[in-house]
């Protein structure tokens, strides 16, 4: 039973953004989910963030 004009179910989006730069794979470095893509994560570019900081 519910109380009229609620909710069951309430979702939130959340989105993220990136830029991405190839990473060489180093050969003494275990594998893992974040060396597989040979890719860093980066925030900035050049000192100049992605976006507004919130």
């Amino acid at each position: 039973m519910m109380v009229k004009g609620s909710y069951d179910f309430l979702g939130l989006n959340y989105y993220t953004a990136n830029y991405a730069a190839y990473a060489p794979h180093s050969s003494n470095t275990k594998p893992s989910y974040t060396t597989d893509p040979y890719a860093n994560l980066l925030t900035q570019r050049h000192g100049i963030p992605i976006g507004i900081k919130v």
